[in-house]
């Protein structure tokens, strides 16, 4: 995750950025930042748990992943039951 320009949270997953769309009580709901030409979305339940939505990126990732200790990089995705980088 990253601090944007105006001060919000970006979560930044495999070259994608994402911003926060919504708060449920367990999950936080993000949409590409892209979101007039892409619908790409994701969730996250804690700090370690995504699910990846359905819809797939309209674009290449916006940026190149950056690498890091593989325990720093991965998080589980819930949907899949498997971790993910």
């Amino acid at each position: 995750m990253a601090e944007n320009t105006r001060g919000n949270i970006n979560l930044l997953f495999r070259g994608y950025v994402y911003c926060r769309d919504n708060d449920n009580i367990s999950t936080t709901n993000w949409r590409c930042v892209r979101k007039n030409s892409c619908r790409a979305r994701v969730t996250t339940r804690g700090h370690r748990e995504l699910k990846i939505g359905l819809r797939e990126h309209s674009h290449p990732p916006q940026q190149e992943v950056p690498s890091v200790p593989e325990e720093e990089a991965e998080m589980f995705c819930y949907r899949t039951n498997q971790w993910c980088r």
